[in-house]
Parts: structure tokens; sequence; C-alpha cells
């Protein structure tokens, strides 16, 4: 997938579509790709969030300890807090990690 392809897969997530063109290709450029195999964790409830998982294919699994809920998992990555939810792999995943706060600033907008 070249950098564009990226960029315009970005553009596609609501939360996105409506960043500075040279941020979103800063956020394209610095995310990584992993693999994970069916039942692997891509994180868990409770560990610092350093990143948001954007799933490009294959499916996912979020489950939440409600005794322990924070928050939501890119809420956490945008402003480094806590995971508030677990989330497995339910078949094989490939998501892009995107990096957090650094790449959007520290006052990050989020919406309901």
């Amino acid at each position: 997938m070249t950098l564009q392809q990226e960029v315009q897969l970005l553009r596609q997530v609501p939360l996105f579509a409506k960043i500075d063109p040279a941020r979103l290709k800063l956020l394209a450029f610095t995310s990584d790709r992993l693999v994970f195999a069916k039942d692997d964790v891509l994180f868990r409830q409770g560990e610092p969030g350093d990143a948001a998982y954007l799933i490009l294919s294959g499916a996912a699994e979020v489950s939440i300890d409600t005794m322990r809920a924070w928050g939501c998992g890119l809420r956490s990555s945008l402003h480094q807090s806590i995971r508030g939810s677990t989330m497995s792999s339910a078949k094989s995943v490939w998501p892009a990690t995107l990096p957090g706060a650094s790449v959007f600033g520290r006052a990050v907008p989020m919406t309901a």
C-alpha cells in the first residue's frame, strides 16, 4: 500500500476526515503495520494507551471489565491515558497502529 493510499484510507475514517492533509500524511507515514493471529491480544484494559489501532483487515473483539472501565481505546491513545478495554483478534487481523497525541499535539477535540 502506498503512502497516498494510506492517506485516503485514513480520510475515510470520520474522526480523520477533516484533518489537515499534511498531518494526515504524517500520521500515515508514522503508522506501523502489524499482524495478529486468531485469539492474540492487541492490548489489555489498564495498559497505557500509546497507539490507536485501525483494523485494515480481519475482525477484533473488544471486552470491558465494567468494574475497571476508563474511557475508550482511541481516546486513551490520543490523550495517553489508561486503556478502558481489551481488544483481541477474532480471526487474523492486520491493523495499522496510529501514534497517539504526538502527531496531533496534546489538545485533541473528541466527539461523542
